[in-house]
């Protein structure tokens, strides 16, 4: 969640936003749900679905339902409850342990998530969701086709935190009704393959 702990909200535009965003996620994935673990991470979720489900279906039922029922919801609150999401996804074994679930591959959507270039791009874009994927999630299951996800929408962005030096891939959709934010910083956006790179 964008700005989750911002001066603007208290605990109960925190409880709004953590309600709906569980609600709304769960919407968006329908049966795909079902087939899921998830945990409360206070300022987001993290959602672990089946090995047997798609990627691409699960990143599809996201980028395609969630932009329309985040933009509902910031029709209703005020601007203490909005919501912008930011979301990534990765491919990869996990473990459990007492505390939950543990591995490489969760390590990694964190970084991706935190991305210093994919939260600028949001917040110049002023998106209501950002959507950050690995290379090899953007490789394997994004570039062969087949789904509603363009690899041409997708821009390929530096992945610098603590002690991850990678890249990634982001997609953002929708407007926030908070207003359009400056979109200085852009200028280095240029073709790269299928998408684009942002430097």
């Amino acid at each position: 969640m964008v700005r989750f702990n911002g001066d603007e909200r208290d605990g109960e535009a925190q409880k709004i936003i953590r309600r709906e965003t569980l609600a709304m996620t769960r919407l968006a994935l329908g049966p795909v749900w079902d087939t899921c673990r998830w945990e409360d991470r206070g300022d987001g979720l993290l959602v672990i679905a089946a090995p047997d489900v798609p990627t691409v279906q699960v990143i599809e039922r996201l980028v395609t339902a969630l932009p329309a029922r985040l933009k509902q919801h910031n029709r209703t609150y005020s601007a203490s409850g909005r919501i912008q999401l930011r979301i990534a996804a990765e491919v990869g074994p996990i473990e459990d342990d007492e505390p939950g679930v543990c591995g490489p591959s969760i390590n990694h959507v964190s970084r991706l998530v935190e991305a210093p270039v994919f939260k600028r791009a949001i917040d110049d874009q002023d998106a209501l969701l950002g959507l950050i994927v690995s290379p090899f999630v953007y490789r394997a299951h994004i570039c062969p086709g087949g789904s509603l996800l363009d690899p041409a929408d997708f821009t390929e962005i530096p992945v610098q935190v603590k002690e991850t030096d990678a890249t990634g891939w982001i997609r953002l959709a929708g407007r926030s009704s908070t207003g359009v934010r400056a979109t200085a910083g852009h200028g280095d956006l240029r073709a790269s393959g299928a998408g684009h790179r942002l430097a």
